[in-house]
């Protein structure tokens, strides 16, 4: 039986440990394009990870038992990134869905927001959503700016 000493290690192990994963997850989901419906071969989470320089203790292990295959004998059916133009497209179609319901952007009321997301059946977070804004006003901006220098 464990004594009081060795069950708080625990407790504070699993609190460190959910702490990681949420900041993890928080950071993952602040791209629009990690929303929940979001697929991808597990080596692209792999890659995400070692990119924000995350720490994946088990990586070496799980690799020397091929259960992970190593970057020289990955596949390139990794899905692609959509490019600038296509996202900038998605952006500027969410941005005009936004203001035909007289939302701002920057200003948009959050919670009415999540709620949209949850009854259309794919809930976002709070982070997400904050990200696809900003990205949407990014795009607002440059769209004004080529209009401008096109004139």
């Amino acid at each position: 039986m464990a004594n009081e000493k060795s069950l708080d290690e625990l407790l504070k192990d699993r609190h460190v440990a959910q702490r990681v994963l949420d900041d993890t997850n928080d950071i993952f989901s602040s791209n629009p394009d990690h929303d929940s419906t979001f697929v991808a071969h597990p080596n692209y989470f792999i890659d995400w990870a070692k990119a924000k320089n995350i720490d994946i203790r088990w990586l070496e292990w799980a690799e020397t038992r091929k259960w992970i295959s190593t970057p020289s004998e990955q596949t390139t059916n990794l899905p692609k990134k959509p490019d600038k133009r296509a996202k900038d497209s998605r952006l500027v179609f969410i941005g005009a869905l936004l203001a035909s319901k007289n939302i701002d952007p920057n200003s948009a009321n959050m919670k009415e927001l999540i709620g949209l997301t949850e009854d259309f059946g794919a809930p976002l977070s709070r982070n997400t959503i904050s990200a696809i804004l900003n990205a949407i006003s990014s795009a607002a901006v440059e769209v004004q700016d080529r209009k401008r220098v096109n004139k």
